[in-house]
């Protein structure tokens, strides 16, 4: 019961258990300095203008026009006393920017698919194939692309916008009405009498969140230093100041401030992954189609090389599924996707308009043939006693031919170069729960009855913060220094919940959210994932025990009907084990909406969940027969169960077939009155 399948997690981190102690005992020993906010009103270093940055300074703003407005003098000394942005490409955004590198037939142009919208992240394409155990920053095959940093830096003095942006003819892969704010709706955008599809193209959002930062603020981005890369961030304990060393990306010339708080806003996408392990195959057995990321679809002329042709996407999460239509609509002759998990989102949509999509599963490319115009696969199966893939001997084996293009869509990774080791330890370092209760026993759901009491694994392993908890993070703050705070995301409402946290984030910096103490953050944390381990798709994620008794069950257990209403309630159960994490955060940063508290949702709260579980069923109920099956997508799908939860606003059909739908298509899209 995925709806966003990732990977089976990897359960082999011995040596990380054995560091958690030491890390620990350094990192209480470093809190009592600092813990202690800087006197005075603190100067703010924002790494990233891509929607956590512009939504941090979008809640500065917010705050500080409240309070001029309320005359509250003592609140307005505890603001920031400055904010400085740090942007490495020409404007906001973030990967919702599409950078045009070709202009050929009206492509899309620019770059990739991940953040916001799409499921992150993380993550967006957590199940990106080969992604945890090979993947690399940069391949030699792709070094010559416009689009990928190809060094092992994140500084570079020529101009270069390295970020992952989305490609131009980009729609969002989840529901509008998920990321509307109470502070700027829809309405107040685009008008009450426009009716919106559930579904959106990229360049009408990306204006609606740069219009809600900038309507009351004109001069909103004038603290941004656009075009400047940073190239390292540090912290001294004596001065209890943060190093910030930029390079502007014209110029080539360094600076260095120095900044009371830092705040990381540079997203889950900032660096492309890739498979070595296959790319060196391709590459070493002379594969003669092109091969390129998802990150660098703009960089090509798509429509021209898919049209007619077959197309091999690596990774089975959620620009494999959008790049596959846009394959489609290009008239691409047929589209492979290899899904070596099975478990990601392209296996549980139900037809492909045309039937041009065949989804490969649980296999792995293992030779080039047919003179280079083809790849051979074979059968693979996860061990859950060693906690890795290997090729079935005997097994199976799968030969797809008169391929033209490979797209890895095999994600991204947080580009965290800039910041000192000693700063991001918990991400590059990840630890292991060792602290469930003795006796723990997990709350009863649809699948008690099928496998009993699963004892829990030892350790817990909330390496990805699937539980929503990043050992040594709390909330967002390192826990050792708490002067360096990330701006993160974990739902399936991302760019809420970056709104949320960006308050959240404020407020720890004003004082209007206490920062506990590192024992009381560790106990914080520790309550956090052990209800999370109630949560059956969680714990299937985090829990290797919990995973090897699902792996029990049959292929024909109901478990496997995503239409199945058990399947559906633990599904729910987990989006509401998200927002109310979400709820908690939004009354700690005193959030100016409300969607309940963490032990129950308002109907606001209520609402999301029946938001997502409508969309879900856009994707696993299209029809695989009839007149429809020819064109019809999950963006196609009925939105009558879809509405504003801050206005009421009714989602609307497509006032055409999605895949008729050209790439600037907006009038039909956006156009005034009744829909036709």
């Amino acid at each position: 019961a995925r709806r966003a399948g990732t990977n089976p997690p990897k359960h082999h981190w011995p040596m990380l258990i054995q560091l958690q102690s030491a890390l620990r005992a350094a990192a209480m020993a470093s809190t009592s300095s600092t813990t202690i906010p800087p006197k005075g009103q603190p100067t703010v270093a924002v790494i990233g203008c891509g929607p956590a940055g512009m939504f941090f300074m979008h809640a500065n703003a917010t705050r500080r026009r409240m309070m001029e407005q309320e005359g509250d003098s003592e609140g307005l000394q505890r603001l920031p006393a400055s904010i400085t942005c740090y942007e490495r490409s020409s404007g906001p955004g973030g990967v919702w920017k599409a950078e045009r590198c070709h202009d050929d037939e009206q492509q899309p142009s620019a770059g990739a698919d991940g953040g916001g919208l799409m499921y992150t992240t993380g993550t967006a394409d957590s199940d990106a194939e080969e992604k945890k155990d090979n993947d690399v920053d940069v391949v030699d095959s792709l070094h010559k692309s416009a689009t990928i940093d190809t060094t092992d830096t994140d500084a570079t003095a020529a101009r270069q916008d390295v970020s992952g942006n989305m490609y131009e003819a980009l729609w969002t892969n989840g529901a509008k009405e998920r990321i509307e704010f109470c502070d700027y709706t829809y309405e107040d955008h685009f008008g009450k009498d426009t009716g919106l599809p559930t579904y959106m193209p990229r360049q009408p959002l990306l204006e609606y969140f740069v219009s809600r930062v900038t309507r009351n603020n004109p001069t909103f981005f004038d603290d941004v230093r656009f075009e400047t890369t940073v190239v390292n961030v540090t912290y001294d304990e004596a001065t209890a100041k943060f190093a910030v060393t930029a390079r502007s990306n014209l110029t080539g010339e360094e600076d260095t401030a120095h900044y009371d708080k830092c705040v990381w806003a540079a997203g889950d996408n900032g660096k492309p992954s890739f498979p070595r392990e296959m790319d060196e195959m391709l590459r070493d057995d002379g594969f003669r189609g092109k091969i390129i990321h998802s990150s660098q679809v703009g960089s090509i002329a798509f429509d021209a090389t898919v049209r007619d042709k077959n197309v091999l996407l690596v990774g089975d999460s959620f620009s494999a599924e959008d790049l596959a239509l846009v394959a489609i609509k290009a008239g691409a002759a047929k589209v492979y996707i290899v899904s070596r998990s099975g478990e990601g989102i392209v296996n549980y949509i139900s037809a492909w308009p045309q039937d041009k999509v065949e989804v490969i599963g649980r296999m792995k490319p293992t030779a080039v043939i047919q003179n280079g115009n083809g790849i051979r696969f074979h059968e693979m199966e996860y061990d859950t006693d060693e906690w890795e893939y290997h090729v079935v001997d005997g097994g199976e084996t799968w030969d797809v031919e008169n391929l033209s293009l490979v797209i890895y869509c095999t994600g991204y990774k947080s580009n965290l170069q800039m910041i000192d080791d000693s700063l991001k330890q918990p991400y590059t370092n990840p630890e292991c729960f060792n602290d469930m209760p003795k006796g723990w026993k997990m709350k009863p759901n649809a699948f008690s009855e099928e496998i009993g009491d699963v004892p829990p694994c030892s350790p817990i392993e909330p390496i990805e913060g699937d539980c929503t908890v990043i050992m040594g993070i709390y909330r967002g703050l390192l826990m050792s220094n708490p002067n360096m705070i990330y701006i993160e995301q974990f739902s399936g409402a991302p760019l809420f919940e970056i709104d949320v946290n960006a308050w959240l984030c404020l407020a720890f910096i004003t004082g209007d959210a206490e920062i506990p103490s590192y024992e009381e953050m560790e106990r914080r944390n520790a309550q956090q994932i052990i209800d999370a381990m109630s949560v059956h798709n969680v714990r299937y994620e985090i829990d290797g025990n919990y995973y090897k008794a699902l792996c029990e069950l049959d292929e024909s257990h109901w478990s496997h009907n995503c239409l199945d209403p058990r399947v559906i309630a633990v599904d729910d159960d987990e989006e509401a084990f998200y927002l109310r994490v979400i709820a908690q955060n939004m009354r700690r940063a005193n959030y100016p909406d409300d969607i309940g508290t963490y032990e129950k949702l308002n109907a606001k709260g209520e609402a999301l969940v029946k938001i997502e579980t409508a969309s879900w069923r856009h994707r696993v109920s299209l029809p695989s027969e009839g007149p429809d099956a020819e064109w019809i997508t999950f963006r196609d799908g009925d939105p009558t169960e879809l509405a504003s939860i801050h206005t009421g606003a009714k989602a609307v059909p497509l006032k055409k077939r999605w895949i008729d739908l050209d790439n600037h298509d907006y009038d039909d899209l956006l156009g005034k009155g009744p829909v036709s």
